[in-house]
Order: C-alpha cells, then sequence, then structure tokens
C-alpha cells in the first residue's frame, strides 16, 4: 500500500508539472506575439507589371534598410517585424524600371512619415497617372473656317480625349479681309464631338462645338457661328519670363483629371502670335467643370498652379523669387528650408549618363515629405544593384524641389493616393514653386 501511495505522488507531480510546462509560453511563443504586421499593400489587378520590375523597399525612421519585396499585380504584400525593431514611422520607396526602353530608365519613388500599422492599394498608373490613353482610330475628316473681318490667331480643336488635340495657325494673310483656314483632323473611337476654339491676342476668343462628326466629311463652319464664352479671365503673366497654359473643359458627367475638352493649350513652341502679358481665357458655365494648369517661368524658378472649376481664378500673380537655402544637396540626409509657407513638397535628384557601346541610362529619385521634415534615406538594397548594374544611385545630384503653397498634405496626399485613392476624383486647387537648376 505505502509504495503504491509513493508512486501515486510521484506520478501527480509529473502530471502538474507537464500541464505547468504546456501552460507558461516559453521565449518562442512570446517572440511570436511581439512580430506584428507594419505595412500591407494590395496590388491592383488594373496595376500594370507585366514589362516592368517593380520593388517596394522600406527604411525606417533613422534610415536603416529594414526590407524589400518584389510585386506582380493581384498579389498582397505583408511587411512583418519585432515591434521593437521597427520605428513608429517609416519611409516606403517603389522602385520601378521597364526592360528594352532606350534610355532605360530607373524611378524610385519614395513617401516619408507612413505610420506602422498603414495599409495601401497601388493601382493603375499611381505613378505615370498624367499618361493620357490613346483610343482606336476611327477614321478623319476636314473642316474649313472662314470669316470676314476678326481674324483668330490660331486655332485649338479637341475631341475631347485629350489625346487628339491639333493647334493650327490662321493660315489668312493680315491683309485678307475674307480669310479662310483649313485643316484634317483624326477621328477616335467613342469620340464624335470636337470643340473648336478660336484663339486670339487681343479681344474675346469664341468657341463653336461640331457634333457627330462623320467619317471623310468636310465640314464649312463660318466664324460668324462661333460663340462667346460665358465669361473670360484677364491673363497677363510677367514679361521677364514665358508661361505655359492649358485649359480643358469636362462634360458634367465626366471624371476631373480625365479626358476632357481642351479650350487652350498654349506653349511658346507650338503656338503663334499669341502674346501671355495680356490674354483673355474664355469659361463655360453649364456644359464643362474645368480644369485650368498655368506654369510661369521666370527669374530662375516655376511658379505654378492648377484651378478647378467652372468659376474662372479671381487672378494670376507670380510671387517674387523667394529666398532658399539648400543646406545639404545630399539625398541621405537632405535639408532645405524657404521663406514661403508651403504644406508638402517633392524634391528629385537624377543621373543620366551615356553607356559604351550605345544606349542611355537614367536614374531618377523622388522623395515626397512633409513641411520642414525630411527622411533620412539609406542603401538600396544590393540585390538591386547586382540585378541593375546600370543604375546609378550613388552618382545621382540634386536636381529641384516642388514646394507645394496650397495643396493637400502630406498626410492627405497619402491617405487619397493610396488610401481611399480618390485624388483623381476629388481633385482640388494648387499652388506651387519649383526651384532648382531644372525648370
Amino acid at each position: 500500500m505505502r509504495i503504491n501511495s509513493i508512486l501515486t505522488f510521484v506520478i501527480s507531480i509529473l502530471l502538474l508539472t507537464n500541464c505547468s510546462k504546456d501552460e507558461t509560453p516559453g521565449p518562442e511563443s512570446e517572440k511570436e506575439e511581439d512580430v506584428v504586421n507594419y505595412f500591407t499593400v494590395k496590388i491592383s489587378a488594373d496595376k500594370d507589371t507585366e514589362l516592368s520590375t517593380d520593388y517596394l523597399i522600406i527604411h525606417d525612421a533613422n534610415g536603416e534598410l529594414v526590407e524589400y519585396k518584389s510585386f506582380e499585380k493581384g498579389e498582397t504584400i505583408v511587411f512583418s517585424a519585432d515591434r521593437d525593431s521597427i520605428t513608429d514611422f517609416f519611409t516606403v520607396t517603389h522602385f520601378s524600371t521597364k526592360s528594352g526602353e532606350n534610355p532605360t530608365l530607373y524611378y524610385l519613388y519614395s513617401y516619408s512619415d507612413i505610420k506602422v500599422g498603414s495599409s495601401w492599394t497601388i493601382s493603375k498608373n499611381f505613378i505615370n497617372s498624367g499618361v493620357s490613353n490613346v483610343f482606336p482610330s476611327t477614321g478623319n475628316f476636314s473642316i474649313q473656317i472662314s470669316g470676314e473681318g476678326e481674324k483668330p490667331s490660331e486655332f485649338q480643336i479637341s475631341n475631347g480625349s485629350k489625346s487628339n488635340v491639333l493647334t493650327f495657325p490662321n493660315y489668312a494673310s493680315s491683309q485678307d479681309q475674307n480669310w479662310g483656314s483649313f485643316v484634317n483632323m483624326d477621328m477616335e473611337a467613342g469620340f464624335d464631338d470636337f470643340m473648336i476654339t478660336g484663339l486670339i491676342s487681343t479681344g474675346n476668343p469664341k468657341y463653336y462645338l461640331l457634333k457627330n462628326v462623320e467619317d471623310n466629311a468636310y465640314y464649312q463652319i463660318s466664324y460668324d457661328n462661333f460663340l462667346n464664352f460665358d465669361s473670360y479671365f484677364d491673363f497677363s503673366s510677367p514679361s521677364d519670363g514665358y508661361t505655359t497654359l492649358m485649359l480643358v473643359g469636362y462634360k458634367n458627367d465626366q471624371t476631373p483629371l480625365g479626358p476632357g475638352f481642351e479650350l487652350y493649350h498654349y506653349h511658346p513652341n507650338n503656338s503663334y502670335s499669341i502674346d501671355t502679358e495680356s490674354l483673355k481665357i474664355g469659361y463655360l458655365d453649364d456644359y464643362f467643370t474645368g480644369y485650368a494648369f498655368y506654369a510661369t517661368y521666370t527669374n530662375g524658378f516655376v511658379y505654378s498652379r492648377n484651378h478647378f472649376g467652372a468659376t474662372p481664378p479671381s487672378s494670376y500673380r507670380v510671387p517674387d523669387l523667394p529666398s532658399v537655402l539648400v543646406e545639404n544637396p545630399s539625398i541621405t540626409n537632405f535639408k532645405v528650408s524657404m521663406e514661403l509657407d508651403y504644406v508638402r513638397s517633392e524634391s528629385v535628384w537624377n543621373y543620366r549618363v551615356q553607356l559604351p557601346g550605345g544606349g542611355w541610362t537614367e536614374t531618377n529619385w523622388y522623395v515626397s515629405a512633409n513641411k520642414d521634415s525630411y527622411p533620412i534615406m539609406g542603401e538600396i538594397p544590393t540585390k538591386l544593384y547586382e540585378k541593375f548594374p546600370n543604375m546609378k544611385v550613388d552618382e545621382i545630384t540634386y536636381s529641384r524641389t516642388k514646394f507645394y503653397l496650397d495643396s493637400y498634405t502630406h498626410p492627405e496626399f497619402i491617405a487619397k493616393t493610396f488610401v481611399t485613392q480618390d485624388i483623381e476624383t476629388t481633385p482640388r486647387n494648387e499652388e506651387f514653386i519649383i526651384i532648382g537648376p531644372e525648370k
């Protein structure tokens, strides 16, 4: 009986010990509980990655390389780490290059101050959102515009796709009282209406809407049938520089920044006899919502404004050259200050070189940052250097900084680009200055 009692006691102690070990987390369990998914990225199925090589690179707030991963469309990328090993905020860099291009272009886009736990979606053309679509050709037609007396300097014709725009001069001589201009125009699928704007250096420009054009048709239009715009904006640019401007009209059911009629598209290299020191720009109230882009190159910097809506801006005033101090031009620990108040910035470094045997390679690095707060950029993964030996990150030099005087703040820009993804459907007026050797 005593032996049985002793055996029962020993077995009970062993069972209690084993239960105690099972219920107490070991070092490995504790470590697993400390691992967090600090960044999640969904790659949309419409993101074109078939011809490109893409990586996401993570640097912590101290510039230390944390992790990097390649991605393809349709994937979800999860970045995990011990919570103690990742800073509360980090920098995300998207590296991208396309094969078979000449020059070979390497792009790095960095976004600072991303909070631990963030989730993004990368969708179509989030880098190249300004690229216009090209629509299938469906034929062509001809236009003859004629008039008496008042003679526009040039005509702007657009079909609403933003990829089919033509500016041509009024070929009639200045002595002609009876004048006429002729042009052939291509057609594109889904865009059968054409807006024609008669641009004039003095006086009010006018417009004509040509609807439902047909292939091989010939249209004779009298300038007397052109209409006045609903309102006009008196635009003037400094005499010591030059200005480019574009005004796009959207149908009310179209998305801003998508296809639209280009009512004006002025650039000194492709416009004829237009004086931007005194120019009237027309707006339409009901048929369009509008987008205007003005950029003036003057006195060593660029001043630009984006303006949305059917109402013209109240004024366009180019400020004096602001004082800018670049304390450290290196991307590693960049530091710049400017006297004007601004909400966020985008700085650019680049390098372009001709390769032995022909061809070029160009490396461009963009860094988007909060006001007066620039990330410490660390090393690029060695694997990328080995895979792309012509990428010259170590040779890039500071090019320019875009200071957003009026725009979304940096956190708002990040959220609208990668979280809500409505930056193109809910655009806002913007004002910015670009300062640097490149303009």
